[in-house]
């Protein structure tokens, strides 16, 4: 292999990576940007508590619980933080989605995390994506902007 070989190859490489890393901090800016957070220093519990007021006062249902938290603390790391994920939905919002595009079933149930960050509880959810079809962009900001109340009753 001559030398010319040689570099063209590692520039490839450097290439590769270089649009391999681009990649990632794309996927990374737009999971960002598709999250809604907020922070509050109230107890962790009471953060839970309302966050259940809240999707209840919404029409929602939870549906499920993941205490991640408390899974790794009975695994032997005892000093894991506490970490839920609230999963829950409204059927009629659910239905109204799905007739417009089936694949958004990939995006239900809704989810809202919850965890300790040493004195501060971390609230967030992700937000449904943006869409090119009007019909469905009128649900889909509806759904966030209910999603962005839960979380904010949450932290208040």
């Amino acid at each position: 292999m001559t030398n010319i070989n040689i570099m063209k190859n590692g520039l490839n490489l450097l290439s590769i990576i270089v649009f391999c890393s681009c990649t990632l901090t794309l996927r990374n800016v737009y999971a960002e940007a598709l999250l809604f957070r907020q922070s509050t220093q109230k107890p962790f519990a009471d953060v839970v508590q309302d966050v259940e007021y809240a999707i209840e006062a919404q029409n929602f249902r939870i549906t499920a619980r993941n205490d991640i938290g408390r899974a790794i603390r009975e695994r032997g790391t005892t000093d894991f933080p506490a970490t839920l994920i609230i999963h829950f939905c409204n059927l009629q919002y659910a239905e109204t989605l799905l007739t417009i595009n089936p694949d958004l079933l990939l995006a239900m149930p809704c989810r809202i995390a919850i965890y300790q960050d040493k004195q501060t509880v971390i609230i967030s959810t992700p937000q449904l994506p943006p869409s090119t079809q009007a019909k469905l962009q009128l649900v889909v900001d509806e759904i966030n902007h209910i999603l962005q109340a839960i979380v904010r009753a949450g932290a208040e």
